[in-house]
């Protein structure tokens, strides 16, 4: 999408006396977002700050098999930094090679799909995602920062998936996702409720819409972002986005 076509365009002319900033960064997860919250956009001196998040979280460690509150691939980027022979040709190995990219996809998906995975990594990655985020909504009340939280929708949790969609599909990830992106959405809604936070499960917002919303597993298309546009400003004009229509405010 262009600029004025994703989510975040749309609800900025649903808010014109509101300045929005998309400020989110490539496959983030809730830990990095804290680092950048803290780094890159407190400068700014925010009003207010609308957390999306929650795929990476659960994506990176089904797919990927990363540890869970590691950030995309940093086994294989800290392998190629490590100054170890062995350690940098693998490293570099997974990166280029087609056949090894399947090979790990299809046997870490094929996990994520054990009771081994729900035993021992899926309670990981709730726990860390908690922490990340805590530390987050921590942050922005210190400084006096409105925060409202969305989680991330994904295909996976579609109930209507169009022929175009279907071709997005694969079945271990689609299976695992499925299963274990419901109980990250459990744990963030308790989470939020508690800490007072609003809270929007957008994966629930558009699971039943028919037509083709998605480019992939987790991108929207132009359709998809008006749709999750119109969500999030509703979501957000009932729970006090209003209150910040000063000039100035961002």
């Amino acid at each position: 999408s262009a600029d004025d076509t994703t989510y975040a365009g749309c609800i900025q002319r649903r808010f014109p006396d509101i300045e929005f900033v998309n400020a989110g960064g490539p496959s983030y997860i809730a830990k990095q977002q804290w680092i950048h919250l803290a780094l890159n956009l407190l400068p700014l001196k925010p009003d207010g700050i609308v957390i999306l998040d929650g795929f990476n979280d659960m994506a990176i460690p089904v797919a990927y098999g990363d540890r869970p509150g590691y950030p995309y691939l940093w086994d294989t980027y800290s392998g190629l930094l490590s100054g170890n022979l062995f350690r940098t040709l693998w490293a570099h190995l997974r990166m280029k090679s087609n056949i090894n990219r399947v090979i790990s996809r299809i046997r870490t998906c094929n996990y994520a799909n054990s009771p081994a995975f729900e035993k021992d990594v899926l309670p990981k990655v709730l726990d860390q995602y908690v922490r990340a985020t805590a530390m987050t909504y921590d942050l922005c009340r210190s400084r006096g920062i409105r925060v409202w939280h969305v989680l991330q929708p994904q295909l996976a949790t579609k109930k209507s998936r169009t022929a175009v969609e279907e071709k997005y599909m694969y079945g271990p990830f689609t299976e695992a996702m499925a299963k274990h992106y419901p109980r990250l959405i459990e744990r963030a809604a308790a989470f939020s409720t508690a800490e007072k936070i609003p809270f929007l499960d957008m994966s629930g917002a558009i699971a039943d819409v028919e037509e083709s919303i998605f480019v992939d597993f987790c991108h929207l298309n132009d359709r998809g972002q008006e749709l999750m546009a119109d969500e999030m400003g509703e979501f957000l004009e009932k729970n006090g986005l209003g209150e910040l229509s000063r000039p100035g405010q961002r």
